[in-house]
């Protein structure tokens, strides 16, 4: 199994643990992640995505959380010009204070 398959698989597997806490309805997340579970993580020889790194993406361990994190485990993962405005969703929530809206 590739590391990306076996990210899709943890990301999937958490998404069931979390799912019912989660707030608002849950069709249209479910659909996202029955869809998500088809296509997976991007490969870099994909046309859309050959340009775009999500090594990020691959070394951050995802969980979900009860609470909102430390800001600077997520400070780093915009890069380039994506570094000024950076929206934290903690479970669904938008976390005003792990966001930065410069």
């Amino acid at each position: 199994m590739t590391i990306l398959a076996e990210m899709r698989d943890h990301y999937l597997a958490e998404f069931e643990k979390a799912a019912k806490k989660l707030p608002g309805p849950g069709g249209a997340r479910r659909a996202a992640l029955d869809r998500f579970g088809e296509l997976g993580l991007p490969e870099g020889s994909e046309e859309a995505w050959r340009f775009t790194d999500i090594t990020p993406i691959l070394e951050t361990p995802f969980k979900s959380v009860a609470r909102p994190g430390d800001p600077s485990r997520v400070a780093d993962l915009a890069r380039g010009l994506l570094q000024g405005c950076q929206l934290t969703f903690v479970d669904g929530l938008f976390a005003p204070n792990l966001s930065k809206l410069d």
